[in-house]
């Protein structure tokens, strides 16, 4: 098979194109046989891992035309760290990771650097032979070696920190076979040996560090498979037995790949889809031609980039920051979506890694140089729906169009109990033109049963989201504590999403959330509006609050609010029910983790068993003057525009003549 460095080349060096009639993706019940796995990898000869050596050759000369300005800008980022040292050991002590004080556990995530520094000055050194990067490399290569620990207690040398420098080392043991010194070359394979029979033992049970084995969703498990995985083809021919790393590596891709859903989504949200994807990507790329599986046919990777398009705000480079993280990518996304792009021949995803930013950290500039295929033309999205709905990951998201002035909306679905979720079920947040009008705080400081929810802090918490609060408690915990998308669709102007978290609260009988975005239209502004209604019921009388979190500063009179951000405003209004009380809270529980939290409590004005909120929400820019708000022959008014509800809140609504 081809080497995948083909893919990113002009013309006929791309591989053969994932088309829109390749089979789905299904993994495999046959064993795959270690012995024969090692051998594929050892009759590739050297460099194997990304490129072979036809590729290696194709790639010099891409770097002198079509990748030349991708090379220049590696290369002069590699000069500019020539000077910086790899960093000295930092013990672990008692107390490093806030979330287990009392224990010795630390992830030591200072020691994933090697594996976004190593890969882009492995690739200078080999593509230009001055010995001042082969120096470099030599420095960052082999520190880690005197590391007695890489990760401790839970996560000792099984872990993302053992991952990341696995990952790196590899490359440049691989890359830079031939120029090693014999006493430097072995060193290196002494290291990924001893380190990798670690991880491998990890993913086996033989020792206890890998909880993440059979954890097919988490991020630890596809960063720790793919490290396992390089390495192993990294040594092979080497060490013996590394074809039974391998094996293990692509068979914990099968059920990985396998869980993935069709859709493209990830239901921790963007930021750690971003961390997922880079593993994922990098596995199935470096084991391509080696394992039987092709991961690639997956009808996950053809969707994925309408995951990341449509969480996106008015920018590409924002995302909906549901759950930890922020507003933006953590990760080198736009590498990703060019390999992908590759691979599917597709223009869309071609224009949205154009769209994310253009990064000069080392791993975004190599793997950029690596994975950019200039043969695929970017195609505007234009003529894609201004919404989508993912409702098995459990996102909605909606915009006014493409462009980077547009108004965003985004629903937050699915379940709660999913690692680096929040307890937000029904949350969704709104941008207006690259203002976060309604936001979410992501990641707050995290301390003591924060990953576990044993204790929840504000971050995470129900009422620091744009969510209905019942009975003043969180939502529930439990594994089946979620919420589903059950209705999305357009029809005259008008985006209707429908999501229900009934299993959600404790308590409840239902709990259904509507949210209507108007588009904008002749009589609207210039981002058009949105009508939210929340229908609840309860065993039992309860409080109901209708929370927003607001990214400006609020005003409120009576049943009336503005929120005021530097270029818009939202201009909001209760209609439904009569009597409420409005009001800006500080933070609200005893773990406040963020800085200076603001809440809008809308509070139901007694007891009840149910409740029906109905809000509008107007975004306005600069220079727009509040509509009329009201309601009218039970029809929502906006303006001269005329909404009526569904009455029993199971059938979109409909825009009516003014």
């Amino acid at each position: 098979m081809r080497g995948v460095i083909a893919a990113v080349l002009a013309g006929c060096m791309a591989l053969a194109a994932f088309g829109p009639g390749a089979a789905e993706w299904k993994p495999s019940e046959v064993k795959m046989n270690p012995t024969e796995l090692e051998s594929r990898v050892v009759a590739a000869g050297r460099p194997r891992l990304f490129f072979q050596g036809e590729e290696l050759a194709r790639l010099k000369e891409a770097i002198r035309t079509t990748h030349r300005e991708k090379w220049e800008r590696l290369k002069a980022a590699v000069d500019k760290s020539l000077d910086h040292e790899p960093p000295e050991y930092r013990p672990p002590e008692i107390g490093n990771d806030p979330t287990r004080p009392e224990t010795a556990d630390d992830e030591m995530l200072w020691q994933r650097q090697f594996g976004y520094r190593l890969p882009g000055m492995a690739l200078v050194a080999l593509l230009d032979p001055d010995p001042k990067y082969l120096e470099a490399v030599r420095k960052w290569a082999l520190k880690p070696g005197e590391y007695p620990l890489w990760g401790a207690g839970v996560f000792e040398g099984a872990d993302l920190a053992a991952a990341h420098q696995l990952f790196g080392i590899s490359l440049a043991y691989d890359w830079l076979y031939d120029r090693w010194s014999v006493e430097d070359r072995e060193r290196l394979r002494e290291i990924l040996a001893e380190r990798g029979r670690v991880m491998y033992e990890a993913a086996e049970g033989i020792n206890d560090r890998g909880w993440w084995k059979h954890e097919w969703r988490q991020n630890h498990s596809w960063c720790a498979y793919q490290a396992l995985g390089v390495t192993a083809i990294a040594l092979a021919g080497d060490v013996p037995g590394v074809g039974e790393w391998l094996a293990k590596s692509a068979w914990g891709f099968q059920h990985i790949v396998a869980e993935l859903p069709d859709e493209g989504a990830y239901e921790e949200g963007v930021p750690y889809w971003g961390y997922g994807m880079e593993g994922l990507m990098r596995f199935i790329t470096a084991a391509r031609p080696y394992v039987p599986e092709d991961y690639y046919a997956a009808e996950y990777l053809r969707n994925t980039h309408l995951f990341r398009m449509y969480m996106a705000g008015p920018e590409m480079r924002t995302c909906a920051n549901f759950g930890d993280g922020p507003p933006r990518d953590w990760h080198a996304i736009r590498p990703i979506m060019y390999r992908l792009a590759s691979e599917c021949g597709d223009g869309r995803t071609q224009w949205l890694a154009q769209h994310l930013p253009d990064r000069n950290d080392l791993d975004t500039l190599c793997w950029g140089l690596l994975w950019y295929d200039p043969a695929v033309q970017a195609e505007e999205p234009e003529d894609l729906p201004l919404w989508h709905a993912f409702e098995v990951a459990g996102f909605g998201a909606a915009r006014t169009s493409w462009e980077e002035d547009a108004l965003t909306l985004h629903l937050r679905s699915g379940r709660a109990a999913v690692s680096h979720s929040h307890l937000d079920v029904n949350n969704f947040l709104l941008n207006a033109g690259g203002e976060w009008l309604l936001r979410d705080y992501g990641y707050g400081e995290v301390g003591e049963g924060y990953f576990n929810r044993e204790v929840i802090y504000f971050s995470n918490s129900t009422a620091a989201h744009n969510c209905l609060v019942i009975g003043e408690k969180h939502q529930r915990k439990g594994a089946d504590s979620e919420g589903r998308i059950t209705d999305a669709e357009e029809s005259d102007g008008v985006v209707w999403f429908r999501s229900d978290a009934t299993k959600a609260y404790e308590g409840a009988e239902s709990v259904v959330r509507e949210l209507a975005l108007v588009l904008p239209h002749e009589g609207t502004g210039k981002w058009g509006y949105v009508v939210l209604r929340d229908r609840a019921r309860t065993a039992a009388p309860e409080t109901f609050d209708f929370m927003l979190n607001p990214g400006g500063e609020v005003a409120v009179n009576g049943d009336t609010f503005t929120i005021q951000c530097e270029k818009s405003r939202l201009v909001g209004k209760v209609i439904a029910p009569s009597g409420v009380t409005v009001e800006v809270l500080p933070g609200i529980g005893e773990h406040i983790n963020v800085e200076d939290p603001r809440c809008l409590r809308i509070r139901a004005p007694e007891k009840a068993r149910e409740v029906e909120f109905v809000v509008v929400l107007a975004p306005l820019a600069e220079g727009e003057e509040a509509p009329r708000i009201g309601l009218s022959d039970g029809a929502v008014c906006v303006g001269e525009d005329r909404l009526a509800l569904s009455p029993e809140g199971t059938a979109a609504p409909r825009r009516e003549a003014g």
